[in-house]
């Protein structure tokens, strides 16, 4: 009895390991933020409106996807279980100053950075569909997106704030909806080239750019400007996918 059991979980992990393989899939590309909303300052515990700021923008995009691709016994569809990591970064803080203030208001007031790091991971299901004798295969699915804002530090200075002052950018954590769709061409065996359409549909309804300022003589005190929206992004990557 004991044999048999040994032979027959061989026998699953056998199948198993057969029809599951691992890969990796570099890629590069950019994404456009989406991310307007009415503006708050809260300075000191003093609110203000700020109108209508649109934070939007392009920025490069560089990513990595490591997942595996379960195969079932038609020939024409595949399971790609993938967790997908990439980073880009764009200046949040700057783009909706200029927009709300006018365009180079930013830096005539004196500030330079805060720029925002976004470490982005997407638990993608690809559904992948295998159209025989062609080489193109479509894709698509919806996952799970997790997203990290760093927002760096600003430096301010005359003409509105002392000569080294600092704006301190604060860390927000977004969680969204991952749309994405696309199509992987098989070119050689276990490389396959491949482009990628995603969009990013985010949950929370505000973002957090900055927590604070400190100027030489003045010490340090609450300074958050917020937009009432979060953002959002359309990614276009392209990349080449390679089976272990």
């Amino acid at each position: 009895m004991r044999k048999f059991v040994f032979t027959a979980l061989l026998l699953c992990l056998g199948v198993s390991s057969a029809m599951a393989q691992l890969y990796v899939s570099p890629q590069i590309g950019f994404k456009v933020y989406g991310m307007s909303g009415a503006t708050t300052a809260n300075i000191g515990g003093q609110v203000s409106q700020m109108g209508i700021s649109d934070a939007g923008g392009t920025a490069f995009n560089v990513g990595v996807g490591l997942g595996y691709d379960l195969k079932f016994p038609t020939p024409i569809y595949r399971l790609d279980l993938e967790g997908n990591l990439s980073w880009s970064a764009i200046n949040f803080l700057q783009n909706a100053w200029d927009n709300n203030q006018g365009a180079g208001s930013f830096a005539a007031a004196g500030y330079s950075g805060g720029g925002a790091h976004i470490f982005s991971l997407d638990l993608m299901p690809i559904h992948r569909f295998i159209i025989p004798g062609f080489f193109v295969s479509p894709y698509g699915g919806i996952g799970l997106a997790l997203n990290l804002f760093d927002n760096t530090n600003a430096t301010g200075g005359p003409p509105d704030n002392p000569a080294g002052t600092v704006l301190t950018g604060a860390t927000d954590f977004q969680v969204g909806l991952s749309i994405f769709y696309g199509a992987y061409f098989d070119v050689l065996p276990g490389i396959e080239p491949f482009i990628q359409f995603k969009h990013l549909i985010p949950f929370s309804g505000s973002y957090q750019m900055t927590s604070s300022a400190t100027a030489p003589g003045n010490g340090t005190e609450p300074v958050v400007f917020t937009i009432q929206n979060a953002p959002g992004y359309f990614n276009l990557d392209a990349g080449v996918r390679f089976d272990f």
